[in-house]
Order: C-alpha cells, then structure tokens, then sequence
C-alpha cells in the first residue's frame, strides 16, 4: 500500500510539474517570445504588448468571472501579461481565484509576472517553497542571476533546469547562454544556443544570441547586417534596439544609444544599466546616476550596476561616494574591485597591504565587458583590468589561498619589469614556491626601483632573517631607517632585528625613538622592547617603562611590558584592570595570578577570580555578555544577589 502511494505521489508531482511547465510554455508565447536579452532579469516575455490593451484584458475578465474555465483563465491571465497588467495579474491570481484548482499554472503565472515586476526576492521565495523539480530550479536561477548576476551563483539551478522537458530545457539553455554572453564565454553561448535549438526554442531567439555574439566579439559590421536582416521578423523589437545601442556604445556613440533605448524604455536590469553607461557618455550624470540607483535599490548586490556607480562618481570627483561603492563591490567581487583599487592607490605600501588582503582572484571583469563584451571602447574609470594587473590579482589570492601551484610570479610583472607592486608581490610568490634566492632578487629590484617602498626591504630583511643571516636583515633595515627616519614601521622592525641578533642595547635605543603608541599597540612588539631593554640595563629599562606607561592602552600589554620590566606590582594592577574590562580572557587571568605571586599576594589573585567568576554564574547568559558572546565589564551594575562579589572585584587592591 505504501509503495503504491508513493508511485501515486510521484505521478502526480510529474503532472504537476507538466502542468506548470505547460502553463510557462503558454505564458511566453501568449507574450510573443522570450527575451534572452537582458542580462540582469532575464526576464521571459514583454514583447508584444502592443497587441492586447487593458481594456481587451478586462473585457477577457469579465468573460471569465461569468465562466470559469481553464481556457477562459488563461487566456485572461495571458491578456493581462500581454497588456502590461502585471500587479493586476498577482491580484488576480492572489485574491481573485484565478488558476485557483491550479496549482501549476499559478506558480508559473505568477512567477513570471514577479520577475517582470522585478520582485526578485518574492519570486525566489515562492520558488523555494516548491518542491525540488525542474521549473522552480528555472525560476529561482533567473531570480538569483537578477539579484547576484554570477554564474556561479546560478549553476546548480540552471543544471537542475535543463534537465526538464524539452519546453523548458529550451528556455534553460538560453538562459544559459544568456549567462555565458554576459561572462563572454563566447564557446559555451554558442553551445548553450545550440542545445536550445535543438530542444525547441523561437529560432529569431537563438538567431539573437548569435547576433549578441558578433557584437561582443567586436565584429560590428556582420552583427549590423544580422540586425537588419531581422528588421522584418516577427519577435522581439526591443532585443534588436538593444543590440543597435550596444554597437553604438562599443563606438563610443553615446548618443546614438541613448536614442534607441530611451525609445524602448529601460525597464529590465540590462537595459537600464547599457542607458546609464549612455546617458554617463553624453554628460547626462544626473539621469545615469538615477538609473544605476534604481537597479541598486532593486538588486543592492548587482556587481555591475555598483561597478558603474563607482565609476561614475570617480569621473565626478565623489571621493566618498565612490569609495562607497567600492566597499560594497569588495563584498561580491572582491578581484574587480581590487583592479579598481590599484589604480587609485598611489602609495605602493597601501597597494601591496591590499592585494596581500585579497581572498579571491578569478573574477576581475568589469561591467563594461559584462555589458558590452571584451575590447569596447570605456570611460577610463570603467577599463578593463590588464594583462599584468589580471595577473597581480590572481597571483595574490592564490598566495592568500595558499595555492601557488601553477604559478609563475613572473606573470604578475608582465611589462617591463619596473612595476615595484608587481616586482614585490612575484618575490612573495617565489617566497612561498621556497625559491628564496629569486624572491631575494625581486625584491632587491623593487627597491631600486622604488626606494620609498618599504615593503620588499621588509620582506627581504625577514627572508634573510629565516635563513639566518641576521646581519644582512640589519643592514638592509638600517639603510631604509636612515633615509627615512620618520618610518616608524622599519624603525620598529629594525629594532626587532637587533634584538634577532642578541644586540639589546641597540634594540632598546631603536625601539625608544618610535612613536610610543606604536609600540606599546601589539603584545608582540612590547615584549619585544621591554626583554630588550631588560637586558639592556637600567637606563634602557627606565626608558621603556615611562613609554610604556604614556603609550599603551590596553592594559594588558601594559602588565606585560612591566612585568618583564621587573614592575610586578604596578603590573599586577594593569592585569587587575584588563580582567575587569574582560572577565573571559583566560590569558589576562594566568598573566595576573602570575603577577600576584610574583609579589606573594596568590591567594588574593585567587579571590579576586572566584569573585568575576561568581558573578559570571549569576548573569549568564543573559546578563552576562553581548550578542557576540564577549563577557560585560564587572564594573556594571547587577543583582543584589552579588553586591557582595561586585563589591569585592571593585575594591580588590
């Protein structure tokens, strides 16, 4: 009985699967075709709707609230989409019964008027909350790729989608080929449009794909003539105008696609954005900014639109703004909005500290080639990245990765060979590959190139210190301190370098003539200084005391620097008072037990912990700590039922 109920639910879960793929076949071609044109939707229908009027659509509804049929309800449905009456469309299907007994047609119905709406995030909702088959696969792909258009991101969709019936995997493939238009994989979209030939797709739709092809691929003249060619066709009028503007745009006539645009309406992801690069182009700013916004309010996520919005206002002078948007383009395309950043940075050291921060490095196209293919002519702030600054960026997450191999650092100095940046980071690469003589070697070049760059000294001072030639580190650090004595990071380094090489009286004095703050801001380098000047003798140790003292502030370090100092008392109380800041840090707690003994005063230390212990036990976990689990100061007020253990860490000497 149970097998046989599972075949029955299976049964009908494939006819429900059929139905609703029937009911998208139907929507689409009641709309005439589906648009394979808009990189940022995806959207599947719209042409057309010059055909059917809102008056025609309501007249269809009357016909059918009087007689409720299936026809009736798809014609009316299909009436509604094609006279541009989308939100009434969802009302209908939502409040007013239609497809009510189904199931199928409702979903398809009204996911596609969702994405025509461009309530991405509805759509995908609804999507989520079907069964996994292969239209809600087809629906929720084209809503992630209009969220987050990332190939990645919809792959597992789109695969699951093409394995539908040959209605939908047709739809599927020029998705897909869609997908692989907008990353300019040019031999996946000439597969993906074939394989959607063959299952059955709108011939004018994969003669467009083709088209598309040929204007990416920067033959213009065949692509014009493919267009002209179609100007008769039955389909889709928008996709042709869209095309026009691309050729327009990649000939640097913003006018001319402006034109076309405007006249067919941006309502989709990729039109609106190909009309802001337009409007950018004939000095419209004002209405490019606009369109851009809207696309961001839509889909905050859309690399390419924040891209553009970063270009543009670094064309305007918008410091703030376009740092803005370069920040939110790190979180989605972190390669992209590396090159961008390389450009803007000035100071070498800046420029390597972020491509050494870098975490991926694959994906560094920009929105001018996602929107218009590879080789189009841009506004400088939109360029696409170099050979050599490709080669920067995946070289420096694939070190972040450690993942070198494969790798050859030379790549990252394509050009000459006189690119600092690029000299230093093909040492690293060397570095991590264990070629330490040719990492050596890079970064000697880098700094007789760039002698204000302190990095590759950096990096060679602490190669050679690996090796063991603890001398050589101090010469090439003493060189760089001495041109630039107002460098507190190769005077600290420098000092950290004597004290390498057992030279403390040296390495106090250095550490004495940075910036005290600097110091005493990492434990590290506070240790580092105060064994140093420990050994040094008392001139050096009371030298480091008072900087430690005007210098640190988080006490924790203080209690360390004086603690190695010999000043176990006035440690003890910095360690007192970080733990009281911190009660959880364990570390702080032996480092002030410790103390305590030093001074014969254990047993208080134990006092004192059992007492933040006590507390601890009595407001956990909802008194106890903040959102991110770290514990409250012991200092704040709470329950009566521990004044007396309050009382007894506020008054602990």
């Amino acid at each position: 009985m149970m097998n046989f109920r599972k075949r029955k639910l299976s049964r009908a879960k494939k006819s429900w699967i059929k139905r609703a793929v029937m009911a998208l076949v139907a929507c689409v071609a009641a709309l005439s075709a589906v648009s394979v044109f808009n990189s940022a939707t995806v959207s599947f229908g719209a042409p057309g709707r010059d055909q059917m009027t809102p008056a025609k659509a309501r007249a269809i509804g009357a016909r059918w609230r009087k007689n409720k049929s299936d026809a009736l309800a798809r014609r009316y449905a299909d009436a509604l989409a094609a006279a541009g009456l989308d939100d009434r469309l969802v009302r209908e299907i939502d409040e007013g019964g239609l497809f009510a007994g189904d199931d199928g047609a409702r979903f398809a119905y009204r996911s596609e008027a969702m994405l025509r709406l461009r309530r991405f995030e509805d759509a995908r909702r609804a999507a989520d909350r079907q069964d996994d088959n292969p239209l809600a696969s087809f629906i929720r792909a084209r809503t992630v790729y209009a969220l987050t258009p990332d190939e990645d991101a919809v792959a597992e969709d789109l695969r699951r989608a093409l394995r539908g019936p040959d209605a939908l995997a047709a739809k599927a493939w020029l998705l897909r080929a869609r997908v692989a238009l907008d990353a300019n994989d040019m031999e996946t979209a000439i597969s993906a449009s074939r394989r959607a030939r063959e299952a059955g797709a709108d011939e004018n739709l994969v003669n467009a794909i083709e088209t598309e092809r040929l204007v990416r691929a920067g033959d213009l003249a065949a692509a014009a003539t493919a267009i002209s060619n179609s100007a008769g066709e039955k389909g889709p009028n928008r996709a042709r105008a869209r095309l026009a503007a691309m050729i327009d745009l990649r000939r640097g006539d913003g006018q001319g696609a402006a034109r076309r645009l405007s006249s067919i309406g941006a309502d989709d992801g990729s039109a609106a954005l190909l009309l802001a690069l337009a409007k950018w182009r004939t000095g419209d700013v004002a209405q490019a900014e606009a369109l851009v916004a809207r696309e961001l309010a839509l889909a905050p996520k859309n690399w390419m639109a924040l891209d553009l919005a970063g270009a543009i206002a670094r064309d305007v002078k918008r410091k703030d703004d376009a740092e803005k948007f370069l920040a939110r383009l790190e979180k989605v395309r972190p390669a992209l909005a590396m090159l961008r950043r390389l450009r803007l940075e000035q100071d070498p050291d800046a420029a390597f500290a972020a491509l050494m921060s870098l975490s991926e490095g694959t994906k560094s196209e920009g929105a001018g080639a996602a929107l218009l293919g590879e080789g189009a002519e841009l506004p400088d702030e939109l360029m696409e990245g170099r050979a050599h600054e490709r080669a920067l960026v995946a070289l420096a997450a694939a070190l972040a990765a450690g993942e070198t191999e494969g790798f050859n650092p030379n790549d990252a100095n394509i050009g000459g060979g006189n690119d600092p940046v690029a000299l230093t980071l093909g040492g690293a690469g060397f570095e991590a590959m264990g070629e330490w003589a040719k990492a050596d070697e890079m970064y000697v070049r880098a700094s007789v190139v760039a002698p204000d760059f302190f990095r590759p000294v950096l990096r060679a001072a602490k190669l050679a210190r690996r090796r063991g030639a603890d001398r050589r580190a101090i010469t090439l650090l003493d060189r760089f301190s001495t041109a630039h004595p107002d460098h507190d990071g190769a005077r600290l380094e420098l000092a950290q370098a004597y004290a390498g090489d057992e030279n403390y009286s040296l390495a106090a004095k250095t550490f004495a003539l940075a910036e005290p703050s600097l110091v005493f801001k990492t434990l590290d380098t506070a240790q580092a200084y105060a064994q140093a000047a420990a050994y040094a003798g008392r001139g050096e140790r009371e030298a480091m005391i008072s900087s430690a003292k005007s210098g640190a502030r988080d006490m924790k370090i203080l209690g360390a620097a004086l603690f190695i100092a010999g000043e176990n008392e006035a440690a003890a109380a910095a360690f007192r008072k970080s733990l009281i800041a911190d009660p959880r840090d364990a570390d702080a707690a032996d480092r002030y037990t410790e103390a305590m003994a030093a001074i014969g005063r254990r047993a208080e230390a134990r006092s004192l912990l059992d007492a933040i212990e006590a507390i601890g036990e009595t407001n956990a976990p909802a008194k106890g700590g903040d959102e991110d689990g770290a514990a409250a100061p012991v200092e704040e007020s709470g329950s009566p039922e521990t004044d007396f253990a309050r009382n007894k860490v506020k008054n602990h000497q």
